[in-house]
């Protein structure tokens, strides 16, 4: 499977998450393994991963269930990168495959307290792409990236591209870089992804909570995790 890198979120304990575009199908997918993937795969740590790369994950199946239907298993030992696209032909992809709302995901994607969620086991979809309405308002809030949605939702900033090294502390020189390139770019594309389930104390179930996986504006300088080949 040859797919276009859409999506590369922080998890904690150097860990990171990957999805993207299938450059076959158009379908969007979620490469994973049994294990959590390792960090050592984005660019910024010498792997393939990067914004905006093609990269040819070899032989892989499908093994998702709702919502999360997009997950495909690989084995990284077959991983290599293909190309890096430029700016212009990342966002033609990136707005090809745009939907026109979270809707998608379908009915039971609700409101839970400041957040967005769905069930664990129900939901048709886990990864969405939306043009942004406005420009994105993104603030630190006790040392976490929180993103306002247009309700008053807030949803937790997963954008590997905007912490430090460890994943887990904010970068706030990068935030400020995007800020700057969000005052002036035209259209915005959000990368929504539904986090894996979890059941936080004193709820009676598991659920998938809503995140912003990435903020897409090439105009960004640090637009990618590696510099411009």
């Amino acid at each position: 499977m040859k797919a276009l890198i859409t999506d590369l979120t922080r998890m904690y304990d150097y860990h990171a998450c990957a999805a993207g575009i299938d450059m076959d199908t158009g379908k969007r997918v979620r490469p994973v393994q049994l294990g959590r993937l390792s960090s050592r795969l984005l660019a910024s740590r010498g792997g393939p991963l990067d914004i905006g790369n093609v990269v040819d994950f070899g032989r892989c199946r499908p093994c998702g269930k709702p919502p999360e239907v997009e997950d495909v298993r690989f084995d990284q030992r077959g991983v290599r990168l293909l190309k890096s696209m430029a700016p212009s032909d990342f966002m033609a992809m990136v707005s090809r495959a745009a939907a026109d709302s979270l809707e998608v995901i379908g009915p039971t994607l609700l409101r839970h307290g400041s957040a967005l969620t769905t069930e664990s086991g129900k939901g048709s979809c886990s990864l969405v792409i939306l043009r942004a309405p406005e420009p994105p308002t993104i603030t630190i809030t006790n040392g976490r990236l929180r993103f306002r949605w247009l309700d008053g939702v807030w949803l937790s900033v997963t954008d590997v591209r905007l912490y430090q090294h460890d994943l887990a502390t904010p970068d706030e020189a990068k935030l400020a870089s995007l800020k700057r390139a969000l005052a002036s770019a035209g259209d915005v594309y959000l990368a929504f992804g539904l986090g894996r389930a979890w059941q936080q104390p004193g709820d009676d179930r598991e659920r998938h909570y809503l995140q912003l996986n990435n903020i897409h504006v090439p105009q960004w300088p640090d637009w990618r995790l590696s510099p411009e080949r």
